[in-house]
């Protein structure tokens, strides 16, 4: 598996899609106010929003770039989203450093052979699209019963989910 000290330094050209880089993102209308500081993300609109893939793409070590955010499609349209104006600063722009998939990764990651490794990735990723499916519809099924069964929910307890899930989505 790729870890955070597997990344190889790029500094020689600009950012490309699959890069890893470490930025700061400041919220431009409160000066000082960094939403993240030092964080690394994967360039893919799979792991952040197309609004910042689009905003950094091409751009070199240094850079500063603005923008307002966009709400990702895969929010819940239900949780409250405020775009907000952003200023990033690309600190480093690594390149992922993958292992070849052979018999000696397999051992070191604990596995005996290469296709016992494949085979575990596999059922790994197995399982976890049936939590996702799970989920999805455990989710559904919560909302029938919410339509169905209507209940008063006391303030205190709606207003510490929210804190709960706007501070999970940051």
């Amino acid at each position: 598996p790729l870890s955070l000290h597997d990344a190889l330094p790029m500094s020689e050209r600009p950012v490309q899609s699959s890069d890893y880089m470490d930025i700061d993102i400041e919220d431009i209308d409160r000066p000082g106010h960094f939403l993240c500081k030092n964080m690394r993300f994967e360039v893919n609109v799979n792991k952040m929003g197309k609004w910042m893939v689009d905003l950094v793409l091409g751009k070199n070590i240094g850079d500063v770039v603005e923008g307002v955010s966009e709400k990702s499609e895969d929010i819940d349209p239900k949780v409250e989203f405020k775009a907000t104006k952003c200023r990033i600063t690309i600190k480093a722009i690594k390149e992922a450093n993958l292992p070849e998939v052979n018999d000696a990764l397999a051992k070191k990651v604990g596995v005996e052979t290469k296709e016992r490794l494949l085979e575990r990735i596999k059922t790994s990723l197995e399982k976890q699209a049936q939590e996702k499916v799970k989920n999805i519809l455990r989710a559904r099924l919560e909302e029938k019963l919410i339509e169905t069964y209507p209940l008063d929910v006391p303030n205190s307890l709606v207003q510490s989910e929210i804190k709960n899930r706007l501070q999970y989505l940051k």
